[in-house]
């Protein structure tokens, strides 16, 4: 017996370091976005679901109850819906692909429900987490002093995600602070995560944490009421040390305020722009009403209902107006439904572990936050959802036990640990699709386009990714362009007609289409592409109407030609030029590079007046 209890506290110890590097590695590489270390953290996971279904013992694993059973079934009811969405999606690779990113965090969510974690457990696991955000703001504070961010970023470098992260740890440094023996560090570490969370100049994220504080203060009011004296000097030495920061980093994050404003007009453009998303998003919502346009899909059709040049991004800012346009109004519905189980059907819990309390309100501010931003598009704040709401409906108190047939748990046992072998197998050939992928761009940017050619070539061997399948293509294309090679364009054609098949709704399969047939010497075909392209894409590609009027104008349709490119040029006078430059803020090295695509068709158009009279 002796024996067999070392055994399965070793087996419970390699989950808990597996776990511990799942939550530790993420975050320092782009905040989990890095698709490298994206899919080792889900291969991690679904090693870890094999190792929990086969070797931890039944001892160490909470049992099923009936509001363990309801919180479950609503994730997989969830599931089969944005399954059906991926069915019917406009781009089904990329929604598919998401849904087993789903998947993924799922099966995480599960397992952290299910094992026993002691007390000491849980305060080590959330130590590890408030060990690193520590690091991460000051590694922020350091960027935010030596470089050219006039926002606190960290490695994340984007500041509202990162404000979106510690809207997870601040309850849980407040958590701490109350049960630390050591004040000094406890306090520290709150001052830093203040200080940091002050410079990431997130007006949306302040809000959010006023409400969730406020909400805090309620429920620990006794604790709040015992340590108001030090929380309020803490609060003092934060805003110290960000006027502190500010002052050091000079006039540039006080210009940050002005840029709101936009010089010459009161309008705050950051503001009028998410709204442009929210109503983009519903009216995806109105044409596709039941499974949306597919999981992952709003970056590829919003462009069809943006009503700005300036109004361009990738995301809703708002995650459930996001789930409502890709996946439709009945995933919404579970998903609403989901996220208020996990927290009233367990609530009784919540309010026995003052742990769990600072867990809630972190969840509860990610979920807010969510409705404004794009915390959840960063993979470790989504990681960080799952696990906390695993750990918020982790109980061993006893209930009422479901008991389960050993037949319907022996098919329920192997048919998990297929799934989780399932999604082994995409990470690896993912990560093998993507390390090819890159191998390629890095010798298509020395010029060398054999070797990209074989890299790409690679990158598609097992993965269909659209993308990767377009940039082929161009390589090939490419290629026959510089050896005037009439079969490397043919081949090239191929590739995009493939693209385009997989990808109807993306603007830029139509462009390298349109452009591969005007080098056969296809103008009408050209025409044909370009125009489609414009017409999925009419604001975000000025080079789209200059190869349209390059192709009009050689069959004769210059007045057709000038006015598609005095058209483009209307959208784009020089004040929307300069906002549009500004992809995160003023004075930083990312922009937009629009102002590369006017100034050849302007050029263009200047050719076209002085030949076609």
């Amino acid at each position: 017996m002796k024996l067999l209890n070392i055994k399965n506290n070793f087996y419970k110890k390699i989950l808990l370091v597996v776990l511990f590097l799942i939550l530790i590695i993420p975050p320092f590489f782009n905040g989990g976005n890095n698709i490298y270390i994206k899919e080792i953290v889900f291969i991690l996971v679904s090693v870890l679901g094999i190792f929990f279904i086969f070797f931890i013992p039944k001892e160490e694993k909470n049992s099923l109850n009936k509001k363990s059973i309801i919180n479950y079934s609503f994730l997989f009811v969830f599931l089969i819906f944005t399954l059906i969405s991926s069915v019917f999606s406009i781009s089904r690779y990329y929604s598919f692909i998401f849904w087993l990113n789903i998947l993924n965090y799922e099966v995480l969510f599960f397992i952290i429900s299910r094992v026993k974690f002691s007390q000491k457990e849980k305060d080590l696991l959330f130590k590890i987490v408030l060990i690193v955000s520590v690091i991460l703001c000051l590694i922020g504070i350091y960027f935010y002093l030596t470089g050219s961010y006039i926002r606190l970023t960290s490695l994340f470098y984007w500041p509202n995600p990162f404000a979106g992260y510690l809207l997870f740890i601040i309850p849980l440094a407040v958590y701490n602070y109350f049960i630390s023996k050591n004040k000094f560090l406890s306090i520290l570490s709150l001052v830093i995560l203040i200080t940091s969370f002050l410079l990431t100049g997130s007006r949306g994220a302040f809000l959010i944490l006023f409400i969730i504080i406020f909400i805090y203060l309620i429920l620990n009011f006794k604790e709040f009421k015992k340590n108001f004296l030090y929380l309020f000097i803490i609060l003092i030495f934060s805003s110290f040390l960000f006027y502190g920061c500010s002052y050091l980093k000079g006039s540039e994050f006080f210009s940050f305020i002005e840029h709101y404003k936009n010089t010459g007009s009161n309008q705050d453009y950051s503001t009028n722009i998410k709204l442009n998303y929210w109503q983009g998003a519903l009216e995806i919502f109105k044409k596709y009403p039941i499974f949306g346009s597919g999981p992952d899909t709003f970056s590829i059709i919003y462009s069809q209902f943006q009503k700005n040049p300036i109004s361009s991004g990738k995301y809703a800012h708002n995650w459930y107006l996001e789930i409502l346009a890709e996946s439709g109004v009945l995933s919404l519905l579970i998903w609403l439904i989901f996220l208020s189980s996990i927290i009233f059907f367990n609530w009784k819990h919540i309010k026995k572990d003052k742990l769990k309390y600072a867990i809630f309100i972190g969840i509860l501010g990610s979920i807010f936050h969510n409705a404004i931003d794009v915390d959840w598009h960063y993979e470790y704040n989504y990681l960080l959802f799952w696990i906390f709401a695993g750990i918020l409906i982790n109980n061993s108190d006893e209930e009422s036990i479901i008991k389960i047939e050993k037949n319907i748990k022996f098919i329920f046992k192997y048919a998990f640990a297929s799934l989780c072998i399932l999604l082994i197998a995409k990470g690896l050939i993912i990560i093998y699709s993507d390390y090819n992928y890159n191998q390629g761009e890095k010798f298509q940017e020395n010029s060398d386009l054999l070797n990209a050619n074989e890299y790409y070539n690679k990158s598609i061997k097992f993965n269909s990714n659209p993308g990767y399948i377009r940039q082929l293509g161009i390589i090939k294309y490419s290629i026959g362009l510089l050896e005037k090679n009439i079969e490397h364009k043919k081949e090239a054609l191929i590739y995009a007609n493939k693209s385009v098949n997989l990808d109807s709704q993306n603007s830029l399969n139509y462009e390298l289409r349109g452009r591969i047939n005007y080098a056969l010497g296809d103008k009408i075909s050209s025409i044909n592409d370009f125009k489609k392209a414009i017409q999925l894409d009419k604001y975000n590609h000025p080079l789209y109407y200059l190869f349209l009027a390059q192709s009009q104008k050689d069959i004769g349709s210059c007045k057709e030609a000038k006015k598609n490119l005095e058209k483009i040029i209307s959208y784009y006078p020089e004040n929307i030029v300069n906002n549009k430059k500004m992809i995160i803020m003023d004075n930083q090295e990312i922009t937009s590079g629009i102002e590369n695509e006017i100034a050849p068709v302007k050029n263009y158009l200047e050719k076209i007046n002085k030949e076609c009279k």
